[in-house]
């Protein structure tokens, strides 16, 4: 909650304000107290009113700063870990909404493919189901590229 305190007193040439603030961030209590100086304004109820609403403002901008710095230390790393499996979540789900595009995009694919045989976009690219299949693979482009290669020996 927020107290404005009782006493905004005056001074020579501003009128001064003092305002605590409580408030609860990651189960942990924090108070502080900020001072703000405020032109004086004429005597009386109006000038009392414009000075509080003076003083909520800047104190506003205050609060919102500290609150930003609160954010950026976070204090317990399990909050940080989280965080990080909900990012995780959402870009899985983004992946697979981009999946969803290139399905629907693929007819329209092929058909720029018979313009140009270059292109192999069409080809959805998704990692490989097994390691083992991986494995197969490089062996597969080994031996492919080692037949190639005995053969320019020979046709020399």
């Amino acid at each position: 909650m927020l107290h404005l305190n009782e006493y905004i007193f005056n001074k020579n040439k501003y009128t001064v304000a003092v305002i605590s603030y409580n408030y609860l961030r990651y189960d942990k209590k924090i108070q502080f107290t900020l001072k703000v100086k405020i032109t004086k304004l004429q005597r009386g109820l109006q000038s009392q009113f414009d000075t509080a609403a003076a003083v909520m403002r800047k104190f506003k901008e205050t609060k919102k700063k500290h609150d930003d710095k609160k954010i950026t230390q976070k204090t317990s790393n399990a909050e940080v870990q989280s965080e990080k499996k909900q990012v995780r979540k959402l870009n899985l789900r983004r992946i697979s909404k981009k999946r969803r595009l290139t399905k629907r995009s693929l007819r329209t694919l092929r058909s720029r493919k018979r313009k140009s045989p270059q292109s192999k976009s069409h080809k959805i690219k998704r990692p490989l189901k097994s390691p083992n299949r991986t494995q197969n693979l490089l062996k597969r482009k080994l031996r492919k590229r080692k037949r190639i290669n005995i053969a320019k020996r020979w046709s020399k």
